[in-house]
């Protein structure tokens, strides 16, 4: 709170602050690329061979998408003229731009993000242009990276570097896709090219196949080069005048054996003028010295991380496009819609908020969605968004053709703590309420028959409630009563919702995307939907609401059982360093218990190790702790455990015990271990764990110490206490939560022999009915129906 407080009162001196949000600016990093260095935006596929399957592409090479992406070049170079060199094959393009550049201030992630957008957007576009019988079937999996050259020896050391590439992966793969169409199948391929060499390949080609590698089109062989140039144009000004002749620099795309030769690059003018001349010619590249200089600059690991996308140049999109002002209420739908995709194809985005041209898509603070990388992150949103934009405009302005691409640039920013990024949120919505005002008394003004300019000087230096009486007095216009989506804006989130059997068991938990147009500046909604932001960011205390009336209220509860997703701080059970193996592949496991505390704890491991988990829980009291567990378990599970089943039903009871072990042998035919949530009370009075599984399972349940922060915040007040006068125990009012996961617990194999049998509390009456029910054979830990 201290460190909140100063970077407030700083920006506060600096001036920028016109509201008690804007301080949230204050940590926008610049990323700007420093000259002399050259600029080069790669542009590649991530796994594109599956998008090229999906869409039936011709094997190894496909002439029209080839084209395609020359295609999609050319129109990148011809949009910003910057961009004097482009080099390309496959599923890659590189574009460098001229050395004195000064494209959006040379800022990395606006470079990056501006030209992939533009890019993605031209390849959908054009798509039908090139395949006018084929269905785009999948979003274009294009992603984009800056790689700064400090010298024109470093860039020629790059692009020898790409065509040597791409000659070596076009070899082999006319050699894999020749063995498969003989009949081979893709292991016999690959195993026959194993350790293969350059000349053993041309040999193989031409004795099997009868193909002249080097009669191969020079399109597949050499890439596809697309640079400025400059020509002679005449210009005939009058009949009775002489054709004047002019210099002018036109587009052309050539094909080379060698791009970084010496000889190709200073034979045009434009490159030695714009970029630089190449003093030699590059004989041997190392990969690893050229890798050196593709800077992959992480986010700060355990932060909320915000990845803020906006129009380029949408004043101008909007007016070709002819959308009504001060908003187009499809328009808007469109943006919305993309959002929704975007949640629904990267799960680690929690949260988005969209207004206008705009959206914010909030990354969990324990995200590693590709190991945190800044650029390939905003790539692969920023581009996957712009892409959906364009395939669905149809759906939303079926009347309206696209004129013109839309473009969109995106930044990342990490926000340390929950405070800031509801005030970053908070910020966004503010500015969206001032905005809308404005546009809507600035257009009802223009449409009143005032020019732009009278209208702005009307409305200059007005405050709300001024504007409201415009709107009021001259038009009639109650702003309260516009629609909630153009004055709130739109939240999108994952809300989860119930599916339930005709027999009222839940079968199944889903979860759903909604949108909504929410008050996200107050804690009415984060109130409402406390699991938005739940993940730890920073600390193991999770940051809850400002109220600290609602913090010390959730400490306590009188109930039994408890409901963990009511306990405030959350429980971390959870650890995002464990290292998974297949320790108990082929098991299953029975918990008691198992949608909280220790319980959850084994749910969530025992899968990790390859595990099968079926669990119970108390019908009708701990739903929704059951459906939280279910969701967590089932997607961190291994690929060997089978689907977790979750049981609603009431152990106290002979039958619901016996119907509980019935039910999970005939889904799985076996149980191997039985564990129940008592077990941590039950430990001390048997002896058979054995001390060295005593001082393992000592370490489960403990209290998670307060941080200091928190400490200071309360002023250091003693903590509730953690004893409950009913039993079963409500956990999920404990505060401060228990502390499940090691993050620096190193799994080992010491439990292998010390539990050679289930844990079973055996003093438990519970737990004996259920061992009742089960044959525990004596020279395995593996139980079957009797």
């Amino acid at each position: 709170m201290v460190i909140i407080g100063y970077i407030k009162h700083l920006c506060g001196i600096a001036g920028m602050a016109n509201s008690k949000y804007e301080y949230v600016k204050s940590f926008e990093l610049e990323d700007e690329v420093m000259y002399p260095n050259l600029i080069v935006v790669r542009i590649y596929g991530h796994n594109f061979d599956r998008f090229s399957e999906i869409n039936e592409f011709e094997k190894p090479n496909d002439e029209k998408a080839f084209n395609l992406m020359n295609s999609c070049a050319t129109s990148v170079m011809e949009q910003y003229p910057d961009i004097v060199f482009a080099y390309g094959y496959g599923d890659e393009y590189s574009f460098i731009f001229k050395k004195e550049t000064k494209f959006h201030q040379r800022r990395e992630s606006k470079i990056l993000s501006i030209i992939g957008s533009f890019f993605i957007s031209l390849y959908v576009k054009k798509w039908k242009e090139f395949f006018p019988q084929k269905d785009m079937r999948s979003t274009p999996p294009f992603r984009t990276r800056v790689i700064t050259c400090p010298s024109a020896d470093t860039l020629q050391a790059y692009l020898a570097w790409r065509q040597r590439e791409r000659h070596s992966n076009n070899m082999y793969n006319t050699c894999f896709w020749m063995l498969v169409k003989s009949g081979k199948s893709e292991i016999e391929a690959r195993e026959k090219l194993k350790d293969t060499q350059k000349q053993e390949k041309n040999e193989m080609l031409f004795h099997e196949f009868g193909i002249n590698y080097k009669n191969l089109l020079s399109i597949y062989r050499q890439g596809s080069c697309i640079l400025r140039t400059e020509v002679d144009e005449t210009f005939e000004i009058d009949d009775s005048e002489a054709p004047v002749i002019r210099l002018r620099k036109r587009l052309i795309v050539v094909h080379s054996e060698n791009i970084a030769s010496k000889s190709f690059w200073n034979g045009y003018s434009c490159l030695c003028k714009e970029i630089a001349p190449f003093e030699q010619n590059v004989n041997n590249i190392k990969p690893e010295y050229i890798k050196l200089f593709q800077f992959d600059k992480k986010l700060l690991p355990f932060t909320w991380t915000v990845i803020r996308i906006d129009g380029s140049h949408f004043h101008r999109f909007s007016e070709v496009h002819g959308f009504e002002k001060p908003n187009d209420e499809q328009a808007l739908k469109l943006m919305n819609s993309c959002a929704v995709s975007v949640l629904e194809e990267f799960n680690d985005i929690v949260f988005a908020y969209g207004v206008s041209d705009e959206y914010s898509f909030v990354l969990k603070g324990s995200s590693q969605l590709y190991q945190r990388r800044a650029s390939e992150i905003v790539s692969a949103i920023c581009l996957f968004f712009t892409a959906t934009y364009v395939m669905k405009w149809k759906e939303f302005l079926p009347q309206k053709e696209l004129k013109c691409l839309p473009n969109f640039d995106g930044r990342a920013v990490c926000y340390p703590t929950y405070e800031i990024i509801r005030d970053y949120l908070a910020w966004r919505q503010v500015d969206c309420h001032i905005n809308n005002q404005y546009n809507t008394c600035f257009w009802m003004l223009v449409k009143s028959g005032k020019t732009t300019r009278e209208a702005q000087s009307k409305l200059k230096g007005t405050q709300t409630q001024e504007k409201n009486q415009i709107l009021s007095e001259l038009f009639g216009i109650d702003y309260s009563m516009l629609p909630i989506m153009f004055r709130n804006g739109s939240c999108v989130f994952w809300d989860k919702e119930m599916t339930v059997t005709d027999n009222g068991v839940v079968a199944k938990f889903l979860k759903k995307v909604v949108v909504d147009h929410s008050n996200i500046i107050e804690d009415d909604f984060w109130e409402a939907h406390p699991l938005i932001l739940e993940e730890t960011s920073g600390s193991s205390i999770r940051i809850i609401f400002h109220n600290k009336k609602k913090f010390e209220a959730d400490t306590h509860q009188n109930e039994q059982p408890g409901k963990e997703y009511l306990m405030n701080p959350s429980l971390l059970f959870t650890n995002p360093h464990y290292k998974r193996s297949d320790k108990l592949k082929g098991k299953v496991a029975l918990v008691a218990g198992g949608d909280s505390g220790i319980g959850r704890w084994v749910c969530y491991h025992f899968p990790k190790e390859g595990a099968t988990i079926a669990f119970t829980y108390v019908n009708g009291v701990e739903d929704i702790d059951a459906k939280d567990a279910l969701d967590i378990i089932n997607e961190s599970k291994m690929y060997s455990s089978a689907e977790t089943i979750a049981i609603p039903t009431d152990l106290r009871y002979d039958k619901s015990c016996k119907n509980v072990v019935d039910e999970t042998l005939s889904i799985f035919q076996q149980i191997s271990s039985y564990l129940s949530s008592s077990l941590c009370r039950q430990i001390k009075k048997n002896s058979f764990v054995g001390n060295t599984g005593l001082r393992f399972l000592g370490r489960i349940g403990r209290p998670n110490p307060k941080s200091k922060e928190m400490r200071m915040e309360e002023g250091e007040q003693r903590f509730p206490p953690q004893n409950q006068e009913s039993q079963p125990g409500k956990e999920y009012i404990m505060n401060p939560r228990p502390l499940f996961a090691n993050p620096h617990y190193k799994p080992s194999n010491k439990l292998k022999t010390i539990l050679p049998r289930p844990l079973i509390p055996i003093s438990s009456r519970m737990n004996e009915r259920i061992e009742s029910l089960i044959n525990i054979q004596s020279n395995e830990t593996t139980y079957k129906k009797s």
